[in-house]
């Protein structure tokens, strides 16, 4: 109960507790984050573990095409924070494991870490929101099935059902107004709704230029090729004219 109660606290603190997006409150941002801020501001939030000269314990930076991903630490797990391109930050993901766990402890089995760290927090989740709008294949999916379609029969969430995890490596979903709560086997994911969309507008804009990008590519092969052609096929005559110089 303890471990349980631990993991309610970190995970759920502070949270105003939903059965539905229509008639509960709004889920907030994690950590003490805010939607929207930019990188800079995330890394001076309080939460974050540091060093003694005040740098992030354990942080890195991974930028690519259409966001930046911030990891650093916090209450001993890996915390990734990603910031869309021309929103700021629209998603955190906490790991359920502390660090320190899954480098150090080598005689606890993963059946064993799994029972230990993430099912009380699984479980914790599906107490304290209950039953979730639905199932989808990844946490940042825009693609979400409906329960009765996403399960044979009428879904129950029971004790048994958090603490074995029998969605595989589906995800669990709840939403309100603004924010996402994706459950997952070993994270937690929360996500803002408009970021997610201006994240995918900024990926499909880029994939759209890379189409196009490529289309031209191919249009210059097709015309060096039919040039080339021509070339080859005027050797020939070409020959046959410089046959008297040598």
């Amino acid at each position: 109960m303890l471990l349980r109660f631990f993991a309610s606290f970190l995970f759920l603190g502070g949270l105003s507790a939903f059965a539905n997006a229509q008639t509960q409150p709004e889920l907030p941002a994690p950590l003490g984050a805010a939607w929207t801020m930019p990188l800079e501001q995330a890394r001076r939030l309080p939460g974050l573990e540091r060093a003694p000269n005040g740098a992030l314990k354990a942080s890195s930076t991974i930028r690519s095409n259409s966001q930046i991903e911030l990891v650093a630490r916090w209450q001993g797990r890996s915390v990734s924070l990603f910031f869309a391109q021309g929103f700021g930050l629209y998603a955190v993901g906490v790991e359920m494991t502390p660090w320190a766990v899954q480098h150090f402890q080598t005689a606890t089995d993963a059946e064993q870490q799994d029972l230990e760290h993430c099912a009380p927090v699984r479980l914790a989740i599906l107490q304290k929101y209950e039953t979730p709008i639905g199932l989808a294949e990844s946490w940042d999916t825009t693609e979400i099935l409906p329960l009765a379609k996403a399960r044979t029969g009428t879904p129950t969430f029971t004790e048994t059902a958090a603490i074995d995890w029998p969605y595989a490596r589906n995800w669990l979903i709840w939403e309100g107004p603004e924010t996402r709560l994706a459950l997952g086997e070993q994270f937690v994911w929360y996500l803002s709704k408009a970021g997610l969309a201006q994240r995918n507008k900024v990926r499909q804009a880029f994939e759209k230029e890379q189409q196009q990008a490529q289309g031209r590519e191919r249009e210059q092969h097709t015309r060096r090729q039919r040039q080339l052609n021509q070339v080859r096929e005027a050797v020939l005559g070409r020959a046959r004219e410089l046959e008297p110089l040598f």
